[in-house]
Formats: C-alpha cells, sequence, structure tokens
C-alpha cells in the first residue's frame, strides 16, 4: 500500500514544538500571575498604611446599639458583636497582621543568614553543633514549637512574631549553608583566602551576597506563612490583646458567629487569604526567574506528561 510522504509527520519533533508552544505560553503567564499578587499584597498594604485616613469610624469605638449589623451604606463590612465597625478593624488590623508576618520574615533570615554563613565557612563541630540544633528545632511541628514559646513568653503581638521567627530560622541557616558550601570552592573565594583576606571579610563580601537570590524566594514564599502563623497564633489567644485589631484575632471572635452574620468572620478571613495568596504569587515567580533548575525540571516533567 503506498505511503504518502506528505502525511508523515516526526512524532518527536511535533511533541517538541508542541512542548515548546505550552513552555512559551507557561513564561508568558508567570509575569501576568506574579502582578495579580503584587496587586494582591500591595492593595492590604497600601490599606493599612493610610488606614487612619481610610477608616469611616474609631476601629474601637464601642457602640451596643448597632451591634452585628450587616454591610451597609453606614458600616461596609457591618458590625461586631459590640457595634465596632468591621471595615475599620480590618483596615486598623493590617497593620499588625501584615507587619507581624514581614517582621517574621526579617527576623528569621537575619539569623538565618548569619548562622548558615559561618556554619558553612566555619565547618568542623560548629557547623555539627548548629545543624543538631536546626535538627531538634525542626524535628517539632512548627504551630505546636511556636505556641509553646509565646505561652511562655506570655501573650501578646511581639511575643508570637519572636516565637514564629524562631521555628523559621533552620530553614533559612539550612539554605544558607547549602548555598556557602558550593560558593566556597569557587575561584574567587580561594583567591581572597589566598590574598589573605579575613573570614569577616569573606563571608560579607562574597559568600553572603551571592548566597541572596535563593534566599530572597525563600522569604517572599515564607511571608504568607508567616502571616497565616501570627494570625493563627492570635486565633488562639497568644496574639494581640484586646481592643485592638488584628485579622486572626477578628476571626477567632466572629467564628460563632458565622451561620448567622457571616460577615464578621468572612472579611478578615478574606483579608487573610488574598495577602498570603499574593505572597505565594511573587515567591513562584522570582523562584522561576532565579533558580533555573526549577525552570529545567519544570520543562522536562511538561515533556514527560506529552
Amino acid at each position: 500500500m503506498p505511503v504518502d510522504v506528505l502525511t508523515q509527520r516526526d512524532p518527536d519533533s511535533l511533541a517538541d514544538r508542541e512542548g515548546a508552544g505550552r513552555g512559551r505560553a507557561a513564561r508568558r503567564r508567570r509575569p501576568v500571575m506574579a502582578w495579580i499578587g503584587f496587586v494582591l499584597v500591595i492593595v492590604p498594604v497600601l490599606a493599612s498604611v493610610f488606614a487612619p485616613w481610610l477608616a469611616t469610624h474609631d476601629p474601637n469605638q464601642v457602640n451596643l446599639a448597632r451591634r452585628l449589623q450587616p454591610p451597609s451604606a453606614e458600616h461596609w463590612f457591618g458590625t461586631d458583636e459590640v457595634g465596632r465597625d468591621l471595615f475599620s478593624r480590618v483596615l486598623d488590623g493590617g497593620r499588625r497582621s501584615i507587619g507581624a508576618g514581614v517582621s517574621v520574615v526579617l527576623l528569621a533570615a537575619s539569623a538565618g543568614i548569619v548562622l548558615g554563613g559561618i556554619s558553612g565557612w566555619v565547618g568542623g563541630k560548629l557547623d555539627l553543633v548548629l545543624m543538631r540544633v536546626m535538627d531538634i528545632i525542626l524535628a517539632f511541628p512548627a504551630l505546636v514549637l511556636a505556641m509553646a514559646l509565646a505561652a511562655a513568653l506570655g501573650p501578646g503581638l511581639m511575643s508570637s512574631v519572636l516565637a514564629v521567627a524562631f521555628v523559621r530560622v533552620p530553614v533559612y541557616v539550612r539554605l544558607v549553608r547549602a548555598q556557602v558550601l558550593s560558593l566556597r570552592e569557587r575561584e574567587y573565594v580561594t583567591a581572597a583566602v589566598a590574598a589573605g583576606a579575613p573570614t569577616w571579610y569573606i563571608l560579607w563580601r562574597h559568600l553572603i551576597p551571592n548566597s541572596l537570590p535563593p534566599v530572597v524566594v525563600q522569604a517572599t514564599l515564607d511571608a504568607g506563612n508567616a502571616m497565616l502563623l501570627t494570625a493563627t497564633m492570635s486565633f488562639l489567644g497568644l496574639g494581640v490583646r484586646a481592643p485592638a485589631a488584628e485579622w486572626g484575632a477578628m476571626v477567632n471572635s466572629g467564628r460563632v458567629y458565622l451561620l448567622d452574620q457571616w460577615w464578621y468572620p468572612t472579611f478578615p478571613g478574606a483579608a487573610i487569604l488574598m495577602t498570603a495568596m499574593g505572597f505565594n504569587l511573587i515567591g513562584d515567580y522570582w523562584r522561576d526567574r532565579l533558580d533555573p533548575r526549577h525552570a529545567a525540571t519544570a520543562r522536562g516533567q511538561s515533556r514527560t506528561k506529552q
């Protein structure tokens, strides 16, 4: 039976072309998702910064005559069990919730960079001891350990921030240590050692700056999780103290009214969801941009599925 050569197609080359086309489409979607994440983050951040001017009421003003009112023209998000305006409290609470998440990341990343850099460069018994301590911290569930630390320090936003930052430090220590172990074999580090450069100079001039790209990615991805953890601490009563507003504490107060007064826990919960999702989208984008191995793995998985 004759074969029509005009209809023959190379399946491998076709699959490669289709895979390349899908890869280009995925790369085009990444900036779009990053912009969506940026909007999801910048809107609550700006709203929290300008909360004193955007709030329609005093966030702590009690008005029992208007308790548990549904959303209206006067109270856009409704009111809580003592008549406080929820829109104003969500704006005011964002300053604490977002600030707590960012503070956790800054504290954990700073401590992790220092400890991981020293551990990876010095090595020996110091590295062994530090890594075993980090392993012990990682062996405990993060939330359980954070709750225990916050309870020991005493209820309060600062206590919850310090507790959550403590349990996140090992992630950055291990990440920076791995980067330093790889970078210490580079030629420019060897040249600096041969030139008699002191340890602190090699760490702060060569090793730590070149270890920062993966730390930035991890910090961006971690910001949303840190905010969720601090909100969880407030939800459990280990965060802010009344009458201060905070999204996790507001969700905790409103959960008992969920069936009849849905607006009470819904709006602060939506604020947590939106901000955490925004941080995760931005983190995914920077991970793809700064980690070529992850991008290559994603392309390989795409071709395998074909």
